[in-house]
């Protein structure tokens, strides 16, 4: 998600350049009509341009703001969590061998009754 977010900033900032470019052309296209002079141009351009960095400046704090902003809701990174998916796993695996050895090193216990019901009778005892 980050990298789309990335991506797209990106692709905002060369378009800004390109908006550059297309201004400075269009500016000397009126300075070759003769609707500008050089001194005008000049101006304006430099004004467009201090006005977009004022913007584009404008737009990257906000942009990385919320950048920000997201990152909190999503306070680790992918490493971050594979690590603790790892310890998780390990602990797991631990804890599951010990009630095994625990289980291996209990007494065993009586059996059950051979009857299933209390109420029955006893079964016969064997003869000595």
């Amino acid at each position: 998600m980050l990298d789309s977010l990335k991506k797209t900033f990106l692709a905002s900032l060369g378009a800004v350049a390109f908006s550059h470019d297309k201004l400075k052309q269009i500016i000397d296209e009126l300075i070759a009509k003769g609707e500008l002079t050089r001194e005008q141009g000049k101006k304006l351009l430099d004004t467009l341009i201090s006005r977009g960095r004022e913007e584009g400046e404008e737009i990257s704090t906000k942009f990385f703001a919320e950048l920000q902003s997201i990152r909190d809701l999503f306070p680790i990174t992918k490493r971050e969590m594979q690590k603790l998916v790892e310890r998780v796993e390990k602990l797991e695996a631990l804890v599951l061998s010990r009630e095994a050895a625990a289980k291996a090193a209990a007494p065993v216990t009586a059996s059950p009754l051979p009857f299933e019901n209390p109420g029955e009778a006893l079964p016969p005892r064997p003869a000595e």
